[in-house]
């Protein structure tokens, strides 16, 4: 019988899903790089693709083509963080009213979605969106931040320096 010392390695060999699609959902700069980070793993490990789901709100005095923040500059923005993971992720911004009708809409069925949060204090918001998503039918991992991870900043989202 062998030692615990002498024991040969179990093949940790990463489990391979074939068309598994991991969502992570924009809620804040810093929250999200935390979220798509941890799903990164999850992917690479998966063999599974990464999509960084962003719905913005246009307020209603404005038409939908017309957001209050240029298209362009989110865009830039959410691909600069989406680029820096492993596998890179796709970025899928969404111009809407109501931002979970929205995302539910935008989901897969049974879909795996990463969601970040700050904390039992400040994410009514996200668990909010984790129960819709999970009454729905898809798996919702909430991670919440323990700490501020360093260099997920706007600027850093901008692509300046970490």
């Amino acid at each position: 019988m062998e030692s615990a010392r002498t024991a040969r390695p179990l093949n940790a060999a990463p489990c391979r899903v074939e068309g598994l699609q991991i969502y992570v959902i924009f809620t804040e700069y810093a929250r999200t790089g935390y979220a798509l980070e941890a799903a990164s793993l999850m992917a690479e490990d998966l063999g599974a693709t990464l999509t960084l789901l962003a719905a913005q709100v246009v307020p209603y005095p404005l038409p939908l083509e017309d957001p209050p923040v240029a298209p362009e500059f989110s865009e830039r923005r959410l691909a600069a963080m989406a680029g820096r993971q492993s596998p890179a992720a796709e970025v899928r911004l969404l111009f809407c009213r109501d931002r979970g009708d929205t995302i539910r809409k935008a989901l897969a069925p049974r879909s795996l979605v990463v969601i970040g949060e700050a904390g039992p204090w400040r994410s009514r918001e996200e668990r909010g969106l984790a129960r819709l998503l999970r009454r729905d039918g898809h798996e919702v991992i909430l991670l919440r931040m323990s700490r501020p991870v360093a260099g997920w900043t706007a600027a850093a989202a901008q692509g300046g320096r970490r």
